[in-house]
């Protein structure tokens, strides 16, 4: 039994290569997270989402510093 998304990935990486699959995995997350919030009624939180960015952004300037 395969799933849609193995469905896609193999028909793009037909299409493509490998390279192209593996560049939209991380869009998967977000379907999930759409269809979380959709079919299952599930809270989306924006506050930890916010706090991941301003963490990423601290962490990017003191490595160049």
């Amino acid at each position: 039994m395969m799933s849609t998304r193995n469905v896609v990935y193999v028909w793009a990486c037909r299409k493509k290569g490998p390279v192209y699959v593996a560049m939209f995995s991380p869009l998967g997350i977000v379907i999930a997270l759409a269809m979380g919030i959709v079919f299952l009624g599930d809270a989306l939180y924006l506050g930890r989402y916010v706090n991941v960015v301003i963490n990423y952004e601290e962490n990017n300037i003191s490595e160049k510093y």
